[in-house]
């Protein structure tokens, strides 16, 4: 066939002559698609059918071969789950606590944290049985050491007593003392606070006495009176206003 192609629709147009040449061939020869795959299915039916193979009886009969096979083995299905572990709680606790804690030390596991404890507990029974040596160690007198050693620090004491008390002079005896001992007894009782008045002193009062008894006075006759310190005319000890009679109004004194 030669034909000459101007345009497009002139390609539109071979294409539908060669698919109707096509569809031809096809009919002619009775290989149309579906009559092809009609052909091909019952022929494989028919080849089950005639072996006796069809899907059905050859799953039924695999079913019953396997079925026979555990029969004759003792090992069906049922036996089988007899067969099965099915420990008592007894036996799981045995298991348990039968269990090797070396095989369960990750961190946060329950094995873990016994042995730790374990661990713990022999650290602290070991520091109990040196406390316990320790204590057993200690100095546990008797009684009859306890008393002896009572007696011998109450002798020692004694004698400390008797030596001191022998060295004292008996009651009424004369005493000695010291120059220095007099001075400070003299000084105590000369400085005793409000020992004549309130806040006048043995040692202030002899100053005054002394002072109106044999110091240089001076302004008699007037209405100020003045005695001086004895053996100390710079010092006025006694200072005081008069009247004509003599009498004093006020008086200050230089201590």
């Amino acid at each position: 066939m030669t034909e000459v192609i101007s345009d497009v629709a002139g390609v539109g147009t071979l294409v539908s002559a060669v698919d109707t040449v096509v569809d031809a061939i096809l009919v002619d020869t009775g290989t149309t698609l579906p009559a092809t795959l009609a052909t091909i299915d019952g022929i494989a039916d028919a080849i089950l059918v005639d072996t006796g193979t069809t899907l059905p009886a050859t799953l039924a009969t695999i079913d019953g071969i396997a079925d026979a096979i555990l029969v004759d083995t003792g090992t069906t299905l049922p036996a089988q789950v007899t067969a099965l572990n099915d420990p008592t709680v007894g036996a799981i606790a045995d298991a348990v606590w039968g269990e090797q804690l070396s095989d369960h030390s990750g961190a946060g596991s329950a094995g873990k944290a016994v042995s730790d404890a374990a661990t713990d507990a022999s650290s602290a029974s070991s520091s109990a049985s040196a406390a316990s040596s320790g204590v057993s160690a200690l100095n546990d007198p008797t009684a009859a050491t306890v008393a002896t050693a009572v007696r011998s620090e109450l002798a020692t004491e004694l004698a400390r007593i008797d030596a001191a008390t022998s060295s004292r002079s008996a009651p009424g005896a004369a005493m000695t003392l010291t120059s220095g001992e007099r001075d400070a007894i003299a000084a105590a009782l000369l400085d005793l606070s409000n020992g004549v008045e309130s806040s006048v002193t043995m040692r202030q009062a002899l100053r005054l006495m002394a002072a109106g008894l044999a110091g240089q006075a001076a302004g008699l006759g007037t209405t100020n009176v003045t005695f001086a310190a004895a053996n100390n005319s710079g010092t006025n000890r006694i200072t005081s206003t008069v009247d004509t009679d003599g009498n004093r109004s006020s008086v200050t004194l230089s201590l």
